[in-house]
């Protein structure tokens, strides 16, 4: 008999990872440390301190591929937090936005 896996809801599945990443908010004013621990093609799941600290709207930096891209929070529990992506990757070695040019060389 087949059991169905009634955890796994998402759109699209989820692939493992361990990989560095920034969150950025206030105009890229504030910048957060984190951890990528999840990824597929619609969102993440990613590991920050004091994730009640961190606002419901952010960029998230992918620090060893210099993208990022623009994420919605859609839940939180405990130090973790799960985003949609909003928006397109940009790339930060690219970008011409000045403002970016401080996430270039992390």
């Amino acid at each position: 008999m087949l059991v169905e896996n009634q955890a796994e809801k998402r759109a699209k599945p989820r692939r493992r990872v361990a990989k560095a990443a920034k969150i950025t908010f206030g105009d890229f004013v504030f910048v957060r440390d984190c951890a990528l621990r999840d990824v597929s093609a619609t969102g993440a799941r990613i590991t920050v301190t004091a994730a009640h600290e961190v606002p419901d709207e952010f960029h998230l930096i992918f620090s060893s591929d210099r993208m990022m891209r623009k994420v919605l929070v859609v839940w939180r529990r405990g130090q973790e937090i799960g985003v949609e992506f909003d928006g397109e990757l940009r790339n930060l070695m690219q970008d011409p936005d000045p403002r970016l040019r401080q996430f270039r060389f992390i």
